[in-house]
């Protein structure tokens, strides 16, 4: 899942691929802002027919929690 997250954040940055890791904060370490965090999840969320919450995606620190938390939704 960590490889979609990539794929799908390498619109919003200019980083090579292979520098980012789920320990990477998208806030902090790659200055990605609000308005395009919102939009990155949102096309995970259309990608993979899930839905993620404001307030989980809030609590979403590096990608590795992102990736986790897709992984648990997709269980369900």
């Amino acid at each position: 899942m960590l490889n979609l997250i990539v794929k799908e954040l390498m619109d919003y940055v200019d980083i090579e691929e292979s520098k980012i890791t789920e320990e990477t904060k998208p806030v902090t370490d790659l200055h990605l802002n609000s308005y395009d965090y919102v939009c990155l999840v949102g096309k995970l969320e259309d990608e993979l027919g899930i839905t993620i919450s404001e307030s989980e995606m809030r609590k979403f620190i590096t990608l590795g929690d992102l990736d986790e938390y897709i992984q648990k939704k997709m269980k369900e």
